[in-house]
């Protein structure tokens, strides 16, 4: 992928549309959270969720990082 990591001034996309194509940060909601809720057996949906918990919690850590640092 020949993207950044996050928008500079927006990582959350708060004020802007998503684009994975130019941040990887976006490509989460876009992309990764969408089939995690795609699985159908019970075993599927349970690891998913979790695998979608680890992946919110990475993005929250992560945003409290690099928005410390933009204050």
């Amino acid at each position: 992928m020949d993207t950044a990591l996050y928008h500079l001034d927006d990582p959350g996309a708060e004020a802007r549309p998503l684009d994975d194509g130019a941040y990887a940060l976006d490509h989460f909601e876009l992309k990764l959270f969408k089939e995690a809720r795609a699985f159908l057996t019970p075993e599927g949906k349970r690891l998913a969720a979790v695998r979608a918990q680890r992946m919110t919690d990475f993005i929250s850590m992560f945003r409290a990082e690099i928005e410390g640092e933009m204050r």
